[in-house]
């Protein structure tokens, strides 16, 4: 797990993007705007990389649904690769199938940690 700090007054988890940055880990850092809300998960951020290889969610773990990801525990968040073409995404519904396998598990209440000013690897943009 990945402990992830910023803070910016005013802002919510559904409606500004979260610029995540991870030392070492360069190739995940950017910002993660909101996509939709899914039903199960809450808000579902997507960062668009230069090509579909490098596209990213951030999204909450959840055990009950998800392949099981060693040393992430129910309700992180995690940086989850896409799947074009496997994963069905449907944000009007709020009904969100994510595919891609997991890169990077961070820790519980990410988006709430970055919205306080209490995370060490992300903040609202």
């Amino acid at each position: 797990v990945v402990t992830a700090l910023g803070k910016v007054s005013g802002c919510s988890d559904s409606s500004t993007c979260i610029h995540v940055s991870i030392p070492d880990l360069g190739v995940v850092n950017g910002p993660y705007c909101p996509l939709g809300q899914d039903k199960h998960r809450g808000t579902v951020y997507l960062r668009h990389g230069p090509s579909p290889e490098t596209t990213l969610y951030l999204v909450q773990y959840l055990a009950a649904k998800d392949p099981q990801v060693q040393g992430c525990e129910d309700g992180s968040y995690v940086l989850r690769a896409t799947l074009p073409g496997r994963d069905i995404v449907k944000p009007d519904a709020g009904y969100f199938e994510l595919r891609g396998e997991v890169q990077v598990c961070l820790e519980k209440d990410f988006a709430k940690k970055a919205a306080s000013g209490t995370s060490t690897l992300g903040q609202l943009d």
